[in-house]
């Protein structure tokens, strides 16, 4: 067959429109990528931005993480001294094994330079939330389109648990490390080198050993591992008994710890949980339908939009088995694990031991479908904007406030808690948040009674009245300190939480303009008739001559409405001089009280170890003492020990010498006029009655208004 040729300078023509194509089609590669990764970033600095701004700034009362801040800070304390030569302190265990406190001790090492360890923890589980949501962002991305993608991230970012126990801290170490597996196993390329394997390994370990409650997760993992190294697996088998090597050993460890925590207690873990057990298959049953359905706990009421995926079952198994595999076995471990107990759930917000199951159910949703369909995904919206209201009310109010409300009313069981609906979480905090909104002058009584079928046994006493003003201030530190005047670190930090509510949902809208800018590019085909008008104005709303401006008066703004909020006002701290005898060891002597009637008063006290060892003690009367590590001090010299109410308003920390020492929980009354320097007139126990060194008040400055 006769060849033709092209001329040569039609050749010439040819072979550089190929050339020029070929590098439009890798420049439209590499921005697309670039652009995918900025996407990326603005979604997870605007979820983490978005949550930081409603932090509560503390973790006293959160959870075990008060619990695991002690563990770390005394594997800190055992660091530094056997580094400075000194008797190491024995290390405090927890119930979930060493790894909570050594994940922690970032987060605490930071908190001792700056503001202070409470604080800076606090902002632990923000980061681990973000960081997971992010992670479904970038899975949903291979499952379903852009848009669809991006709507799911938002509906779990705010429609769902994770909202409100980003600031709990209890499950999101676990969560986080489940969904990095998953994605490695399931979306990754297969591993083929140790550091793959090991680091693999270490993800899945930490999945299930974080918490004790993470046997339940084993077929999940099981099936990870399995999945990620079928393929050739006899020339990966060295790579896979690497991996199993990592879970074994952390399971070894971890199992070993909590044996040695309940050992101590005098009990064993099952000793603990077998008077939690159901007693009746059939309470069993009524547990699994009770975990989605409950009205008071059910998943589907804390997480609406999960709702969808119990429909998104059939057709993500069609699509893709492995994943849909991989959801059942997370969701049904759980379940079938945790329906075991006579109650499902406690006193919590929401089913606690469902959250783990939430980013992968909404994996389901995208796997059953390829783009967002008005017609279809509709119900989507609403059950989108119930779980926004739903989750606002979890993160604004501190979960154990219906706690408390139960216990001054007499009524805390766990079958009030979790059945009862009086106590409904939502319901509680809804009320909460309307007494709060209009301010009311006086106390808000409220009488939870029973309604009683015919008439009231005449034995059963009366229901008790209760103020539910009293739980009304909203947890968010930044609308806690709202219109009080800061100074200082308190300040600075309250600025940085306002612009942070400001910033976030700016990123996220940005994130979402963005995502709609690459569906409307050029390159990208759209269906015939489609007018071009909407394509083009958000191109013109997302070009630099547009954004930069807008931006920059929004900053204006900002910056217009804080300064005149801004005023000077003296921190409450109490700075002493003292300088400091040689003692016996085990001596304690009172340094500083706050209060004036017992049961409601502070002390500060110095803990003597040797000639040049002490340590600093803090008591708040009714609860455990708060001792920081032995610190080095030379007898006869001057030291300066400053005594300050944290910027979250509900710590306080300590500092010897210009270095913090100390966070503990803040003070009964916050009157620094009520101080006595150097005596125990009070009777705490933990003291004896006089410091025998020299003690001077430097300054005592500010009152909390």
């Amino acid at each position: 067959m006769r060849r033709h040729r092209l001329p040569a300078g039609k050749l010439l023509a040819v072979n550089g429109y190929a050339k020029l194509s070929f590098h439009l089609r890798q420049t439209h590669t590499v921005s697309n990528t670039r652009m995918n990764r900025a996407v990326i970033g603005m979604v997870f600095f605007g979820v983490f931005a978005t949550y930081a701004a409603l932090t509560p700034g503390t973790t006293m009362g959160m959870g075990y993480v008060d619990e695991e801040k002690r563990s770390g800070d005394s594997m800190l304390a055992i660091v530094e001294a056997r580094f400075s030569g000194h008797p190491t302190p024995p290390i405090l265990w927890t119930r979930n094994g060493p790894l909570p406190g050594v994940l922690d001790l970032p987060f605490l090492v930071i908190g001792r330079r700056i503001v202070s360890e409470d604080f800076v923890l606090s902002l632990d589980p923000v980061l681990e939330t973000a960081l997971l949501v992010t992670i479904l962002f970038v899975w949903l991305q291979k499952l379903t389109s852009p848009s669809l993608a991006f709507l799911l991230t938002i509906a779990g970012a705010f429609g769902t648990m994770l909202w409100p126990y980003a600031y709990l801290g209890l499950e999101t170490k676990q969560s986080l490390f489940l969904m990095l597996a998953g994605y490695w196993a399931l979306e990754c390329r297969a591993i083929r080198s140790f550091p793959g394997a090991l680091l693999f390994g270490l993800c899945c370990a930490l999945a299930v050993s974080v918490k004790s409650t993470g046997v339940v997760l084993s077929p999940a993992i099981a099936y990870l591992i399995y999945v990620q190294f079928r393929e050739a697996w006899r020339g990966r088998l060295r790579f896979a008994v690497a991996a199993l090597s990592v879970i074994g050993s952390m399971l070894v460890l971890c199992a070993a710890v909590k044996s040695r925590y309940w050992t101590a207690l005098g009990v064993s873990s099952w000793d603990m949980l077998k008077p939690l057990m159901a007693d009746s298959m059939f309470q069993y049953l009524g547990n699994v339908i009770g975990m989605f359905g409950s009205p008071t706990k059910g998943l589907l009421l804390y997480a609406p939009p999960t709702l969808l995926s119990l429909y998104a079952v059939p057709k993500a198994w069609r699509t893709r088995r492995d994943l849909t595999t991989f959801v059942l076995l997370v969701v049904g471990g759980t379940v079938s694990g945790f329906a075991a107990l006579r109650f499902f759930a406690d006193e919590l917000w929401g089913p606690r031991y469902l959250y783990i199951c939430v980013a992968p159910l909404l994996l389901l949703i995208a796997a059953s479908r390829q783009q967002f369909c008005l017609r279809r995904d509709a119900m989507l919206i609403p059950l989108l904007a119930l779980g926004v209201v739903v989750s606002f009310l979890g993160a604004y109010y501190y979960y154990g406030n219906m706690h408390f409300a139960t216990m001054k009313a007499g009524q805390n069981s766990e079958e009030e808690l979790v059945g009862d609906p009086r106590w409904n979480h939502v319901w509680f905090n809804a009320r909460l948040f309307t007494i709060w909104w209009r301010h009311p002058a006086g106390p808000v009584p409220w009488t939870p009674e029973h309604q009683w079928m015919y008439e009231r046994p005449k034995d059963v006493p009366p229901a008790k009245t209760i103020d539910l003003r009293e739980w009304s201030q909203p947890q968010p530190m930044l609308v806690r300190t709202w219109g009080i005047p800061l100074s200082g670190t308190q300040r600075q930090i309250w600025v940085l939480l306002l612009l942070s509510g400001v910033a976030g949902p700016l990123l996220l809208i940005t994130a979402g303009y963005g995502l709609l800018r690459r569906a409307s590019s050029p390159d990208i085909k759209t269906p015939a008739g489609s007018s071009g008008l909407g394509p083009n104005v958000m191109r013109l709303m997302l070009s630099r001559r547009i954004l930069v401006p807008v931006g920059v008066l929004v900053l204006g703004i900002i910056f217009i409405i804080i300064w005149p909020l801004l005023k000077p006002f003296p921190g409450p701290t109490i700075r002493l001089r003292l300088t400091l005898p040689e003692k016996a060891a085990g001596a304690t002597e009172p340094l500083l009280q706050l209060g004036q009637a017992p049961a409601a008063a502070d002390a500060l006290g110095v803990r003597y170890f040797s000639v040049d060892r002490i340590a600093l003690l803090y008591d708040h009367w009714g609860a455990p003492p708060c001792e920081s590590p032995p610190q080095s001090i030379r007898p006869g010299r001057l030291h300066l020990v400053e005594f300050r109410i944290n910027s979250d308003g509900r710590s306080t920390s300590v500092l010897l010498d210009g270095s913090r020492v100390l966070n503990c929980a803040g003070i009964y009354s916050e009157d620094l006029n009520t101080r006595v320097l150097g005596k125990n007139t009070l009777g705490f126990t933990t003291m004896r009655p006089e410091f025998s060194g020299s003690l001077e008040l430097v300054s005592a400055r500010g009152r909390r208004q």
